[in-house]
Formats: C-alpha cells, structure tokens, sequence
C-alpha cells in the first residue's frame, strides 16, 4: 500500500507541474490522486506497524494535495475555459488563412501581354 500511496502522489504532484494549459483538468486528477494517497496511506499505517510513519506522513501529503487542488478548482475553471478558447480562435484563423491561400491559388493568374 506504501507504493500505491507513492504513485499516487508523485503522478498528483507532477500533474499540478504540468504547463499545457489544462489546469482544472491536473487539479481535478489531484484530487482524485490525492484521496488515494491518504487512503493507501492510512492502510499502509494500519497494516505496517514499523513502519506506520511513513503511511502517516503519505496521508497527510495526499491530504496537502487535495486542499491545494480543491482550492484551485475555481481558478483553473475559468483559466481553462479561456485558454481553450483562445486555441479553437487560433485553429480556426488558421483554417481560414490556409482556405484562403488555396483558393487564391486556384484562380488563374493572367499572361503579361
């Protein structure tokens, strides 16, 4: 359970370093991540006594990562929506630039007389 509780913290923490633009998507994945982290946490504490430290310590760092997550959600709600609107405008004049030289390609240019 102390490796589950391992994984899942590393893969939270990193999702939260991630710079793509999809930042209520990470804080959404912490959250999850970061409730799997204190509940493999707290198994790992409960079924390793010599090492019930190290599940405790798992627990409160997932703990740590689903406050920072919640807490971001709103924040990143309305980052995301912006930042993937500014990309469907930016494919779109993209298309329209490309459609635009195609078709004035297409017509025929005139001989110099």
């Amino acid at each position: 359970m102390r490796v589950i509780a391992l994984l899942c913290l590393l893969f939270g923490f990193m999702a939260q370093m991630l710079l793509d633009g999809q930042v209520f998507t990470h804080a959404v994945m912490g959250v999850v991540l970061g409730v799997g982290a204190v509940f493999a946490g707290r198994a790992a504490a409960r079924r390793d006594p010599p090492h019930r430290w190290e599940g405790w310590i798992m627990s409160v760092l997932g703990g740590i990562l689903v406050v920072f997550s919640v807490a971001a959600l709103p924040s990143a709600y309305r980052f995301q929506k912006q930042f993937n609107g500014r990309v469907k405008e930016i494919r779109l004049r993209k298309e329209e630039d490309k459609a635009a030289n195609q078709s004035s390609e297409a017509t025929p240019k005139s001989a110099p007389q």
